[in-house]
This record gives C-alpha cells, sequence and structure tokens, in this order.
C-alpha cells in the first residue's frame, strides 16, 4: 500500500455584504405587516429610537402627507440605493455567507398558529375528558391542510389501543368544532356537515352529498344526476347552487399562510393630465433619534462604557431610518417605471398591459435584477384601475399581428373575457377561443389557451356548460 500526500489550492470568489447592506436588503423584502414587525421590534430594542407618529394602522392623511412634488427629490435620493446594493449582487440569498445568518430569523415575527394548534386549544377548553382530549388529539394531528381526516380512523383507534366507538365519538367531538366540515373524511362528508350545522340538510341534499353524486357533480352531468334521483332539472340546479355555496376545503381557513400581498404601499394617480407616485406609508418619516441621548455625548464626564453603548445606538437607528428611506424611494422609482411602461394599462385596464420583465426594470434603474424581485415581492400598488400586486405587470409577451408587443397578462385577460361573454350553453372550446385570437392577430397555441384557463382557475368546456 503506497501512502501519499497532496495538497490542493483552488481561488473561490465570495461576495461578502455589508451589515447595512444586509439590513437594507432584508427590509427591501418584508411585507409592510412584517416590516411594522420588524420597525416594533427595532422601537423595544433601542431606547434611542423614537417613534413620532401613530402608530402603524392608523392611516396617514393626503393633507399631512402628498408626496407628489418630492417624486424628483426621491430620484435623486435614490441614487444612494443604486450605491448601496449596487449591480452586481449575488441572485441567490444575501445571508448565505453572513456571518449572523441566524440574526435575521431572530428578528422575524413568529408565524401565526397552525391550524392543529387553534384546534387544540378548542379541545382544552371544551371540558373534554383527559382520555377525550388525548383520542381528538390524535384526530387533529392526522388532518391535512385542507381539513380533512388523511389517516383511516381504524389505524389511529389502533395506535391509541382504543375500539372504534370511542374514535368514532372522538372523530364527532372534532367533528362538531369550528370552521363546519373540519375534519370530514371525504368531501361528501364535508359538504354534509356544514349543511347539518345550518340547519339546511334537506332529503335532496343529502343525496346530493353522497360520494357518487359528487362525483357527477363535479363532472357537470347534471342531466344524468337529474334522470338518476328522479327530479327536476329546475329543482336539481337549485340544490346545486346551494352546495357550491359551502367550504369544500374548511382547514385553510385556519391554515397559516403569509399573505401574498399587503396593503398598498404605493399609489399611481393622474394629476393634472400626468400620473405620478404617491407614497402610502413613510415608515422612516416616523422614526427619529432622541436629542436627550445625542445631548449627552456632549458630556466630558460620561463613562466610556455609557458613550459607546449611546453612539453604537445612534449608528444603529441611522442605519434603519436610511434603509427604510431607501426602501420607500426604491418602490417610488418602480412606481416611476410603470408609468413609463405601462401607460396604456393606467388608461383602459388588463387588457392593454405590455410585456415587462424584471431584468429590463433593473436596468433602466441601473439595479440588479434579485434586487427588484425582493423589492416587489408581496407588494400592492393603487392605481387607477384597482388594487394589483407589483409581481402583476412583470410578464412575458407576444407580438400582434401589426407588430405590437402584448403582455401574457393581457393575453389571459382577453381569454378571461371571451368566456365571460361566450353562451353558457354552448360554451368556447379551447381551439375556438386560440382561434378568435388568432383573429384578433394574437398567433397562440390550444395548449397554451389551456394553460392560461388553468391559471385563471376557469374550467374546461364541459364543465363550463349550463343547463
Amino acid at each position: 500500500m503506497e501512502n501519499s500526500l497532496s495538497q490542493n489550492i483552488s481561488l473561490q470568489q465570495r461576495q461578502q455584504l455589508s451589515q447595512r447592506q444586509q439590513q437594507s436588503l432584508e427590509l427591501l423584502h418584508l411585507p409592510l405587516q412584517k416590516l411594522d414587525e420588524r420597525i416594533a421590534e427595532e422601537l423595544k430594542n433601542n431606547p434611542l429610537l423614537e417613534d413620532e407618529l401613530p402608530p402603524a394602522g392608523e392611516q396617514i392623511t393626503d393633507s399631512e402627507k402628498d408626496n407628489q412634488d418630492s417624486n424628483e427629490d426621491s430620484q435623486t435620493d435614490f441614487e444612494a440605493a443604486q450605491n448601496l446594493w449596487g449591480d452586481d449582487l449575488p441572485a441567490g440569498s444575501i445571508y448565505a455567507d453572513s456571518d449572523d445568518d441566524g440574526d435575521f430569523w431572530s428578528r422575524t415575527a413568529a408565524p401565526p398558529p397552525s391550524m392543529d394548534e387553534q384546534l387544540e386549544v378548542e379541545i382544552a377548553t371544551s371540558g373534554l375528558s383527559e382520555r377525550m382530549i388525548f383520542l381528538a388529539g390524535n384526530i387533529i394531528s392526522n388532518l391535512n391542510e385542507s381539513g380533512y381526516l388523511a389517516s383511516h380512523l381504524a389505524d389511529i383507534a389502533m395506535l391509541c389501543d382504543a375500539d372504534m366507538e370511542e374514535m368514532e365519538e372522538a372523530l364527532g367531538l372534532v367533528q362538531s368544532f369550528d370552521p363546519p366540515g373540519i375534519a370530514a373524511r371525504t368531501l361528501g362528508e364535508c359538504l354534509k356537515i356544514q349543511l347539518e350545522r345550518k340547519g339546511s340538510l334537506t332529503p335532496l341534499l343529502e343525496k346530493l352529498t353522497t360520494d357518487d353524486s359528487i362525483q357527477e357533480i363535479i363532472a357537470n352531468h347534471i342531466p344524468q344526476l337529474a334522470k338518476k334521483l328522479n327530479v327536476s332539472m329546475e329543482e336539481l340546479l337549485g340544490a346545486v347552487a346551494e352546495i357550491k355555496k359551502l367550504d369544500p376545503a374548511p382547514g385553510a381557513v385556519l391554515s397559516a399562510k403569509e399573505n401574498e400581498v399587503s396593503e398598498p404601499e404605493i399609489e399611481i394617480i393622474r394629476k393634472n393630465g400626468h400620473y405620478a407616485v404617491k407614497t402610502l406609508h413613510d415608515r422612516e418619516r416616523r422614526l427619529s433619534i432622541s436629542l436627550r441621548y445625542q445631548k449627552m455625548l456632549d458630556d466630558p464626564a460620561l463613562q466610556p462604557e455609557t458613550r459607546a453603548y449611546i453612539e453604537e445606538k445612534i449608528r444603529s437607528a441611522k442605519e434603519l431610518i436610511e434603509s427604510l428611506r431607501l426602501r420607500g424611494d426604491t418602490l417610488t422609482a418602480i412606481g416611476n417605471v410603470l408609468i413609463r411602461t405601462q401607460a396604456d394599462f393606467l388608461d383602459s385596464g388588463p387588457e392593454e398591459l405590455h410585456p415587462l420583465t424584471m431584468k429590463q426594470v433593473g436596468e433602466m434603474l441601473d439595479l440588479n435584477e434579485s434586487t427588484i424581485s425582493r423589492a416587489v415581492a408581496g407588494k400592492a400598488v393603487k392605481t387607477p384601475q384597482g388594487i394589483f400586486p407589483l409581481k402583476y405587470f412583470f410578464s412575458s409577451g407576444y407580438q400582434s399581428g401589426d407588430g405590437e408587443n402584448i403582455a401574457s397578462r393581457a393575453v389571459q385577460e382577453k381569454i378571461r373575457a371571451l368566456i365571460a361573454s361566450e353562451d353558457p350553453k354552448k360554451p368556447l372550446s379551447d381551439d375556438k377561443i386560440a382561434q378568435l385570437l388568432s383573429e384578433d392577430g394574437i398567433k397562440i397555441a390550444r395548449r397554451t389557451v389551456a394553460k392560461y384557463r388553468d391559471i385563471l382557475e376557469i374550467p374546461d368546456t364541459r364543465k363550463r356548460k349550463r343547463f
């Protein structure tokens, strides 16, 4: 056996972000609710940071704040963001190479209680015996995200060393909790529980909540089902309409899901014949640094450790306020890009949306594409056409017959409009929609129509047919 010793030297380029850059990018990424939680945490931990204006949630009126005239100043200040974040930030996680990886997570607010935790609170306050609490807890631990029982009751009984009579009683207790339909084993049982709780379970509705009838309703086999149940079409359609008012996934109400879009942070307004960006929430304007503590630094007798503490907290407060200002300036800059590129949308609505990518916006603002992605995540803009997620404006496009570029979202809106105006007794097929769009100058394949229809959550032709 021959032993050998070797040494390999390799060069790796790793980009370290300063603490200020990390904080600025972190705040840029946070939606409004999480941002307020972060500010509240900073106010709690930094006695030099003061909150001058009303707490978050109390709206600042237009009379208090109208920053249309400050747009030019914001654009000038935005250069600070370009210098801070640069054009070559890593596209991946900004915390990957940080020495304080866990610091961000420790400062982020805990998620809301899970579905299991909320149901366990109901168990604890129901006055049940310890045995029933144990069995009901095991049932809850076997619910899926939609609130259905994901395991066979017999399997849970075996794990709990319980008989089926006990398990049925425990299941009935959990099914009595809110929201109605929780812990159902099938869709039919879920709907039946909701009808029972409402006191509106008629003999016909009970027949319609069987597994076979539910499948017929899903497949839109209404004439066949009416004949099978020996009822008129009018009576059946009325009962089906009642079923469609129910919630097929009651657990989703309790599931802890982060909202994709918070309340709008910027507004695009039309004033004097021109569009302008208005900031709705200037968080940095609420914050200031305590003058009392700053004056303490003028005292030559101040203890060195106290001086160091105050200086550190002042630095931290300044960086937070500056990061919040840059965050607002960046969103304002993106709003100004939308004014330049999406004027037709602002005038006429979604069907006039033009293709726009995050890379293009990054090039316009001299920022990295990943920075734009962080900036728009979970944020919304109020426009003359309504409130939209900022991500709504970013999509690829098609070229119409006259050479005009059309955003894929605009094509989706055209598909939605065609389906909305169709004869429900003779709904349009995907082929027919593709043909109509082609006649309008938009060349699109049938499979693309089907994909966009799925994105819009519109059923296929067979399920859209009305009788």
